[in-house]
């Protein structure tokens, strides 16, 4: 929490206020504004306005009203509308019929409805104060007048005037968005980084005129963890329901089941001796089952580039090898290559022979050097 000193007087702005925004400084956009710099420009500025009480507009929702659109205020205000305030004028003049206690309630009204538009000029102009420094003055100079500067230039004017020649997205802007959905999600991370991602991609999106369906981002992410290789058996279930009746709120739902069980089987400590025995001989079995394999060592197939790790054999996924897998099973050798597996999941080279099946006394002897965990390719 950022306590906010102004104290300004160019662009036609006198002030000196002291509000405790939750961003004391916008974050500064360099060079031309963009849709996407605009959006966190809004987005902050919606908090500080929002952080500062008061009763209109239902009250729940601070100042927003001055940085946020009428129709857009109703969607969060429950229809409640925000009536910007008025100076009430000058002091009333009591007529001699007037009673004391009469008297007393329009003095009060009338201090109440001077405070509120007091206070209201000077969060507005705290607001344009901060736009002023987070943006070139060169963007919003045909906005101002060539005496008073922004004196008369709401922060609601500011924001239409940025959106309108700098905030719309070009066709190629809206391609690179929704590709974005395709962007591998780091397992090291929490589930909810990806989620919010999601609903800044899609918000994007709608602001553009181009809005994604949720069908079109289910099929989208699918595509990405299947790719990852992360959470197969979860998405390979999901995407075998039908597609009319997908919904993001339900594929969430089981995203989310299954990364629980995901991490639940990353924490789970070993098993027994005798359980690992023969959790390793099982393993192991099939670790040797040969997978289909490219022709050469390139390690591609039908143009797709392919990689390997010793825990989970081949993936189109650049960024998972064995040097780099996050999900690593016991004994995993991160310098194993397809060239040379070194005892990972063994992926059937033509010309090399296939490795021998371990021995008992192998099996013990990995037991003796790692941790076993009964985990399935699957839900990884």
């Amino acid at each position: 929490m950022y306590r906010l000193r102004l104290s300004y007087s160019q662009h036609g702005i006198k002030m000196s206020d002291n509000f405790a925004f939750p961003h004391g400084e916008l974050t500064k956009i360099v060079g031309t504004p963009t849709n996407a710099t605009l959006q966190v420009l809004k987005s902050q500025l919606c908090d500080n306005a929002a952080s500062v009480p008061s009763r209109r507009g239902g009250g729940a929702h601070g100042h927003l009203g001055i940085v946020m659109d009428a129709v857009e205020y109703m969607t969060v205000s429950n229809n409640i509308p925000w009536i910007n305030p008025i100076h009430p004028g000058d002091l009333p003049v009591h007529s001699s019929g007037v009673t004391a206690v009469l008297r007393e309630q329009i003095n009060r009204q009338y201090d109440e409805d001077l405070a509120a538009f007091e206070l209201y000029t000077k969060v507005s102009n705290a607001l344009k104060r901060q736009i002023l420094l987070a943006v070139e003055p060169t963007f919003l100079r045909a906005i101002a007048h060539h005496r008073l500067g922004f004196m008369q230039v709401s922060p609601l004017d500011m924001i239409h005037h940025l959106d309108e020649h700098y905030g719309r997205l070009t066709p190629g802007e809206i391609e690179a968005n929704r590709l974005a959905l395709s962007t591998p999600w780091n397992p090291d991370r929490p589930i909810e980084d990806l989620w919010a991602s999601v609903d800044a991609i899609r918000r994007i999106a709608e602001d553009g005129k181009a809005p994604i369906t949720e069908v079109s981002t289910i099929s989208l992410l699918l595509d990405m963890f299947e790719t990852s290789g992360l959470l197969s058996t979860t998405t390979e279930k999901f995407r075998l329901s039908e597609p009319s009746q997908w919904t993001l709120t339900q594929f969430k739902k089981e995203i989310n089941r299954g990364n629980a069980e995901r991490l639940r089987r990353l924490t789970t400590g070993p098993p027994g001796y005798h359980g690992a025995l023969a959790t390793t001989a099982s393993t192991a079995a099939v670790a040797r089952v040969a997978k289909p394999c490219p022709t050469d060592r390139t390690i591609t197939c039908d143009g797709i580039q392919l990689y390997y790790c010793w825990s989970h054999g081949l993936s189109g996924y650049a960024n998972h090898t064995s040097q780099t897998c996050v999900n690593r099973k016991a004994g995993h050798i991160a310098s194993a290559t397809l060239g040379n597996q070194q005892g990972g999941v063994y992926i059937r080279i033509p010309g090399q022979k296939p490795p021998k099946p371990p021995t008992v006394r192998n099996v013990r002897r990995a037991m003796a050097a790692h941790s076993i965990q009964n985990e399935s390719d699957d839900d990884i």
